[in-house]
């Protein structure tokens, strides 16, 4: 399980570091979850309406029985967007 949560995080910085989108993974530990969502690189964060995700992820909680599928999900998730912005 570490090495797709690694995967994930390498995923983002990939993604995040080539200005396509902005790409946000976080862990919380009280509730052992995951979440990741992105938005795109020129969302205006100070303007309203919110939202805009190209990826917004149900959190995925570490200690469901379907956890590993779901950060199968993510990576292949995150990998489209990836390919997404190579062929862009």
């Amino acid at each position: 399980m570490n090495t797709k949560i690694h995967q994930i995080n390498e995923l983002a910085m990939q993604i995040s570091q080539s200005g396509t989108a902005h790409v946000f993974v976080s862990y919380v530990g009280h509730v052992d979850a995951l979440y990741v969502y992105a938005h795109p690189a020129d969302h205006p964060y100070f303007e309203e309406p919110k939202g805009g995700y190209l990826l917004n992820l149900s959190p995925i909680y570490l200690n469901w029985l379907d956890a590993d599928d779901r950060l199968d999900d993510a990576i292949a998730q995150l990998t489209a967007l990836k390919d997404q912005a190579v062929a862009a």
